[in-house]
């Protein structure tokens, strides 16, 4: 009895897993891998990738982001980091934001690296 105890819990942990590796984007069902959000100064932001680049989209409310303008705010040509792009972060820190994301070649995950973007001025930093 234990032995089938044992295998039921096997298999439903399994099923669990497999169904986690099926979740698509609610709000991005197109272009929205790898979200994170924030929510700053009256405004949610939405960070996603799309393997070669880094798109923000701005809204008021969560149910806007699904169609809130969204921009490209990072995209790479050079060899050592076009591609690959993976886990974007948005942060703001003493009144500038910062844009934490990993990035490699596109032959292989030996060189994927930790990289990050730097607002240019406090006010308009991120797009609007």
């Amino acid at each position: 009895m234990k032995f089938f105890q044992t295998i039921f819990l096997w298999l439903f942990a399994a099923t669990s897993l497999v169904s986690a590796a099926t979740y698509s984007n609610p709000l991005k069902a197109v272009n929205g891998s790898d979200p994170h959000i924030v929510y700053s100064g009256g405004y949610y932001y939405l960070m996603t990738t799309t393997w070669t680049d880094l798109k923000v989209t701005r809204a008021t409310t969560l149910n806007g982001l699904k169609t809130g303008t969204t921009k490209t705010v990072y995209k790479d040509t050079t060899a050592s980091r076009c591609c690959n792009v993976w886990a974007p972060e948005l942060h703001y820190i003493d009144g500038l934001w910062y844009i934490y994301y990993t990035a490699g070649t596109s032959a292989n995950l030996d060189g994927q690296r930790l990289h990050v973007l730097k607002g240019m001025n406090r006010v308009n930093s991120l797009p609007r």
